[in-house]
């Protein structure tokens, strides 16, 4: 009897794991690998003001480590890129403008117009009454050295009329009135004879002074340098000839 009952429960034990129901192991969901084909493109196109539609002179293009010039037209081509992979970056950028990207597929010839959106300008008012607008991420204090080429900066060292010397970032400047006048003293200045350049700052804080140009004491005369907005070219004005800077 107890051998009996043994064979029923290893019986009844089988029946009810055979009516279980089956429960299938998850399947492993597969990866998509990136394509990494090498490929080779032809990009050209155009680079153009998104307000005025203009174009955009000297603009920079860039691509998997290659960078062309667009012409004073704002077109622009480059051949024989190389690189790897699909929805490849094509950037645009200049001063004065907001950068612009766009992407290619790989291979084939690509033809492109980037819209770039421009930042505020400097407005640099001359004696003859012309105004001319420079990019604001572009423009300079500079004095040239014979032989040597400009020297440049973006905090410009000021002598204050009670002789205080102070440096103020260009980005501090609210306005520059000139043109400057030649003056021969200045507490800050001990050289004989010296001309200095003298003209008036206002600050965005409010401050306004008259000042003179610290390298002027040194013999140097002091530019104003910049990229005209409008053709992108270097351009550089005696502050002789300034009768107004206004800054964003």
């Amino acid at each position: 009897m107890t051998h009996a009952k043994t064979k029923w429960r290893l019986a009844a034990i089988l029946m009810f794991v055979a009516a279980l129901p089956v429960v299938a192991a998850p399947k492993r969901r597969s990866v998509s690998k990136p394509i990494t084909a090498p490929f080779t493109a032809t990009v050209k196109g155009s680079v153009v003001d998104s307000t005025t539609g203009l174009p955009v002179a000297f603009a920079t293009i860039a691509i998997s480590n290659l960078k062309v010039t667009t012409t004073k037209e704002g077109t622009f081509e480059l051949n024989n890129v190389n690189g790897i992979g699909v929805n490849v970056p094509v950037v645009a950028s200049r001063t004065g403008y907001n950068s612009d990207t766009q992407t290619i597929a790989g291979n084939g010839t690509f033809t492109l117009t980037f819209h770039l959106r421009s930042r505020p300008t400097i407005a640099v008012r001359l004696t003859n009454g012309t105004t001319v607008q420079l990019d604001d991420d572009s423009v300079k204090f500079g004095y040239l050295i014979l032989f040597s080429g400009y020297i440049t900066t973006t905090s410009q060292q000021f002598c204050k009329g009670d002789g205080t010397r102070v440096t103020v970032p260009i980005t501090d400047i609210k306005k520059i009135t000139g043109p400057s006048q030649i003056v021969t003293n200045s507490s800050c200045c001990t050289r004989l004879n010296a001309e200095l350049q003298r003209v008036r700052v206002e600050q965005k804080s409010g401050q306004a002074d008259d000042m003179t140009f610290k390298e002027s004491c040194d013999g140097y005369t002091v530019d104003f340098l910049g990229h005209d907005h409008t053709t992108g070219d270097n351009v550089f004005y005696k502050f002789s000839d300034i009768a107004e800077i206004t800054f964003p």
